[in-house]
């Protein structure tokens, strides 16, 4: 085959300097010495014949394709040279053919699901070309792929057979590939965890804190690790480069000094690294969020105060995510100077974070952020410079003092002594794949307390009723709660959403914010804003509300709920809810056909347009005779509108009893009282 048309790359992956004629095949099947990635100044990096091809010129992640004969440290199984070539051929398919992919991710993610199957030809002997002859083997097939994407699976093999007079070969014939598809059982997807609010307020009371640690004492740090580089740079010897030689035992800056040394090798040593940790006024802040022990006698390493600096990004990063429910991808993309402050509408001050979004076409798009995302913020881009200040200075990066002011805010480790992963010769937005929440909070073990973490009888019950599918074997009482990047997000929404339904005044009390605008931030989001915002975030919001308002509707038939007008009358009143299962209710919250709204007293569930709003008219919903018939009374709230009618007693007596601002308050207080007397 020799079709340019048909054997083109997508334009979305190649740089094209000059010399670089890697975006079509001229030949099918291609030679081996087909240089397939050239990076961005014309350098071959892999050709079609290498056993692994290297994309990260175009992941901008460090992504290698394996298709080795030997085990790569027993990362993956290895294939032998026949299924190497056949498997080669298909991911060249999605490269250049017909269908290709539009994004480099999508390529390593088909890699990854269709490996697999050539491992298992291997392993039989056999050669993935000739597997339609071999059934015995066929009926292993569907072992070789996950439930959760095996339909993607049936589709890609499906392509192969299609394109098979263009490659030469296919895997399964069509009724092959059909009975296949027949044994794949079907695959539902649990929805992403809600957090339960205690752990969820534990893991952003230890992110906060240690944040506001590092803001107090940023200089302190800065100033130490400032030293620290200029020590090593000092017991340097003569000829050698700070970042690419390594350093002998006997040149640590930071080691115990031994006899007259240092004097006849000119070399400078500190002694432990705690010592200078103390004379910077740092050692009690290494130790508390290093070691979990803030005294002097604990040790410090060097290394220790890079892991704290990694730490600082990455509670800056569980911070975004939470209050801008921003992709953790999105979240680790962001640079220096992404924070905007604006003014919405109605004139009132916003917190924006400007980045770029995996979802929409647009190059920048913007996020809203609580006003301590700002300070989230700053200190990730105090580390990031301490960090760029290195990788300016080694001359394997490709960095220089022009990338200050637009860096990303997460960079690998850069400092002198820590060792060299073999990424460092990377551009610095070139960062690996976001470690899994749950393994890079573990890496920290004093930023949260094991036992707050651990699932309460109360814990299960909330995050029950806002995800029914829980795993009951990862989520049960007693065991700790097992964190995902997502549930950020999820968790964020579902707060948010929860809280929209009612005016700001009535969720500063429920919410117990501090601030009238902490509640502003949950209740409006993006809806005053004439900006381009993430389309990720909106559904997001969208799928919490529609899920929120299906739970609420279930838990108003708890008995925390009850009608002033006895039983029967609630029963009445919740007819819908018995008759339908959570995924109904969810539809009938898409459609609009739920009569439930959260308000000040409890719920109101009135099917039709209430004249007096329905969300805060508590005069009208206590009524001034009697109670409104559509509503019911939380006796959770009872507290709270004790609260309220206290402030409302308190403002009555410091206005005019002649004006109408005093008979509001005191209708609202008799409101109240009936409230309270019908639930005692």
């Amino acid at each position: 085959m020799s079709s340019r048309k048909f054997f083109q790359i997508s334009s979305e992956f190649v740089f094209r300097p000059h010399d670089a004629a890697n975006d079509t095949i001229e030949s099918w099947p291609p030679p081996d010495d087909y240089a397939l990635v050239v990076d961005e100044f014309g350098s071959v990096v892999s050709r079609i014949g290498d056993p692994y091809w290297n994309l990260t010129p175009w992941t901008r992640t460090p992504t290698r394709l394996s298709f080795d004969s030997v085990s790569s440290r027993r990362r993956s199984l290895p294939l032998d040279q026949a299924n190497a070539k056949i498997f080669k051929y298909v991911v060249l398919t999605w490269l250049f053919g017909p269908n290709r992919v539009q994004k480099p991710s999508s390529v390593v993610g088909k890699f990854e699901l269709m490996r697999p199957l050539f491992v298992l030809c291997t392993q039989a002997g056999i050669s993935a070309a000739d597997l339609w002859r071999f059934p015995a083997v066929v009926s292993r097939v569907k072992d070789c792929f996950s439930r959760a994407r095996a339909r993607e699976s049936i589709t890609i093999l499906h392509q192969i057979y299609l394109l098979r007079r263009e490659t030469g070969f296919f895997i399964l014939l069509p009724e092959q590939i059909n009975e296949l598809a027949s044994k794949i059982p079907t695959h539902e997807r649990s929805q992403t965890p809600y957090i339960p609010p205690r752990i969820w307020a534990h893991l952003m009371k230890r992110c906060k804190s240690c944040l506001e640690d590092f803001i107090d004492n940023s200089s302190r740090v800065e100033a130490l690790f400032k030293f620290s580089i200029d020590s090593y740079r000092v017991n340097l010897m003569e000829g050698k480069n700070l970042y690419v030689d390594s350093f002998s035992a006997g040149r640590n800056p930071f080691s115990t000094p031994s006899g007259n040394r240092g004097t006849r090798t000119s070399v400078v040593i500190h002694g432990p690294f705690q010592h200078c940790a103390e004379q910077f006024g740092a050692r009690n802040l290494l130790s508390k969020w290093i070691k979990g022990m803030p005294t002097e006698d604990v040790a410090l390493k060097v290394s220790d105060l890079s892991k704290y600096l990694s730490l600082i990004t990455l509670c800056g990063e569980v911070y975004i995510s939470c209050f801008a429910l921003a992709r953790v991808s999105e979240g680790r993309s962001l640079r220096a100077g992404c924070i905007e402050q604006r003014v919405d509408s109605l004139g009132l001050p916003l917190t924006l974070i400007r980045g770029q979004t995996t979802k929409t076409i647009e190059e920048d798009t913007y996020w809203i952020g609580s006003d301590f995302c700002r300070n989230a913020v700053a200190a990730m881009e105090r580390v990031s410079l301490l960090r760029m200040s290195c990788a300016i200075e080694d001359p394997r990066t490709p960095a220089t003092g022009e990338d200050l002011d637009t860096r990303p805010l997460r960079l690998r480790a850069y400092e002198p002594w820590i060792p060299n992963s073999g990424d460092v010769g990377l551009p610095i937005d070139s960062l690996p794949g976001a470690q899994a929440l749950a393994k890079a909070l573990d890496e920290f073990e004093f930023l949260l307390d094991d036992e707050e973490l651990q699932i309460t009888p109360d814990d299960l019950s909330i995050a029950l009723s806002v995800t029914p599918g829980l795993d009951p074997e990862k989520f049960a009482i007693g065991k700790r709660w097992h964190f995902a990047w997502h549930q950020l997000r999820r968790t964020g929404a579902v707060n948010m959403n929860s809280s929209s339904l009612v005016s700001d005044k009535s969720l500063q009390l429920q919410l117990k914010h501090s601030a009238e605008a902490m509640t502003r931030y949950y209740t409006q989001g993006y809806y005053n804003l004439d900006l381009v915002l993430d389309e990720g975030s909106r559904k997001e919001f969208l799928l919490a509300l529609y899920d929120g308002v299906a739970k609420d509707m279930t838990a108003l038939q708890g008995p925390y709920f009850s009608s002033p007008f006895g039983d029967n009358h609630k029963s009445s009143l919740l007819n819908l809810v018995s008759e339908k299962k959570h995924k109904q209710l969810v539809k009938l919250a898409r459609q609009h056909d739920i009569p439930y709204r959260s308000t000040l007293l409890g719920a109101c569930t009135n099917p039709s347009p209430c004249r007096f709003g329905g969300v805060d008219a508590l005069v009208e919903c206590a009524g001034r005779s009697e109670f409104c018939a559509f509503v019911l009374v939380d006796r959770r709230k009872l507290p709270a509108l004790g609260e309220l009618k206290a402030d409302l007693r308190r403002t009555a007596g410091e206005v005019d009893p002649d004006s109408p601002l005093y008979a509001s308050l005191t209708a609202q207080v008799a409101a109240i009282e009936r409230v309270e007397d019908s639930s005692r």
